[in-house]
């Protein structure tokens, strides 16, 4: 027996196969009626349309056998897509390449063997449609046009799955879009909008010339925090959109824990003083290699959450190095949550409109966005809430 080589292009002949998704796939009629007519045609008890991956030679559809694959390297189909024409046996026992094949050996004692390769667009050669007879024959000028007609209805076939599977592919990448433009929509209705409009508030109090230079300070104080918050949300919401749509982390860099966490604590100060709320930043985490989009984004997130349902009370933050992970909690001594609420929090089809303890607005979808980059660098976020006795939220993130 001698074994076939190699495709020159065997690397691009095996990824047209993975694109095609089918190897292993169910039976499909257009396929059962070719090898059908290829066996009546040709007048051969079997009949196989064969795909060869790297190891095998599988049976998309058949007449005549049992079984659905054998190894490539006894496989007549893998010197059959050396060549475009059809490669015909009159008998095997005859052929040096095949004579002591054991498919011609033993079952199904191939004697007579007739398959024009499956040609693709691109050139490649996934396989054959063969015909086999168990006694010595050849086919006849007529027999031999309509197997290679026939083949080529078999790559009609596949060529349309291939422009299927693409179609698939785009309404799929274009369902995605769409909900990631319905979610950013969302944010931007919502919770950017309050930051903004309480922005604008300031503006025209500023403008109405009654104030004292102490009150004017203070305004304008506070505006650059609301001008801060809606500039981290806005980095916030680039970072996620470019993980939905790009697959790919943000800056995954090192990253001093201990400074961000300081720096998100005295960034919302402001909000946190003006509820009367203590808040207590435990951090003993240096540096380390993560994404820092995800930590900013929801460390802020979570902090800015406890301050809207907390009044005169307190606020912790601990971040603690864990088994690869960076693992983040916030808690509060705030309103806390009944279950029905939590279960709503990380679902974007249900609303979840919530007012703070100062009348603060916003649907949670700053919570939604953060679950979903969390998710996406491999980490987790929590929750545990009790009515009246306060909320945790805690995160984990890997360390690179």
């Amino acid at each position: 027996m001698i074994a076939a080589k190699l495709p020159h292009n065997e690397e691009e002949r095996l990824k047209t196969l993975t694109e095609l998704e089918i190897m292993d796939s169910a039976p499909e009629k257009e396929f059962d009626d070719i090898v059908q007519l290829a066996s009546q045609i040709c007048k051969t008890p079997i009949s196989v349309i064969t795909l060869l991956d790297d190891r095998r030679q599988w049976f998309k559809a058949k007449v005549g056998l049992d079984v659905s694959e054998t190894s490539r390297s006894v496989a007549f189909c893998s010197h059959a897509i050396l060549n475009d024409q059809l490669l015909e046996v009159g008998n095997a026992l005859n052929d040096e390449r095949f004579h002591d094949n054991p498919l011609v050996t033993g079952a199904p004692d191939i004697r007579f063997y007739a398959g024009y390769p499956i040609v693709m667009s691109n050139g490649t050669k996934l396989g054959t449609l063969c015909v086999i007879d168990r006694i010595p024959r050849n086919l006849n000028p007529l027999q031999a046009n309509a197997l290679q007609v026939l083949s080529k209805q078999v790559t009609k076939q596949l060529e349309l799955r291939i422009s299927k599977l693409k179609l698939e592919y785009q309404a799929r990448e274009l369902q995605k879009l769409n909900e990631s433009n319905a979610k950013l929509l969302s944010v931007i209705a919502h919770d950017l909008r309050s930051p903004l409009a309480s922005l604008w508030q300031i503006i025209d109090l500023l403008n109405t010339n009654d104030l004292s230079p102490d009150e004017a300070l203070d305004l304008v104080k506070e505006s650059g925090h609301y001008v801060e918050n809606s500039l981290n949300l806005l980095d916030g919401m680039v970072s996620w959109a470019k993980q939905q749509f790009q697959g790919q982390d943000i800056l995954i860099r090192e990253v001093n824990v201990q400074q961000v966490l300081h720096e998100i604590v005295e960034m919302n100060a402001l909000q946190t003083k003006h509820k009367n709320n203590r808040v207590a930043l435990n951090c003993n985490v240096g540096i380390l290699n993560l994404n820092e989009n995800v930590l900013r984004l929801l460390s802020r997130n979570l902090l800015i959450n406890a301050n809207k349902f907390t009044d005169n009370g307190s606020i912790r933050m601990d971040a603690t190095q864990e088994n690869g992970f960076l693992k983040v909690v916030v808690s509060d001594t705030g309103v806390g949550m009944e279950q029905t609420q939590i279960d709503k929090l990380f679902n974007w089809k249900k609303e979840n409109a919530t007012t703070g303890t100062g009348g603060e607005k916003g649907l949670g979808i700053g919570l939604r966005l953060c679950k979903e980059m969390v998710d996406a660098d491999g980490g987790k976020l929590w929750v545990d809430s009790r009515l009246n006795q306060g909320t945790t939220f805690g995160f984990e993130i890997p360390i690179r």
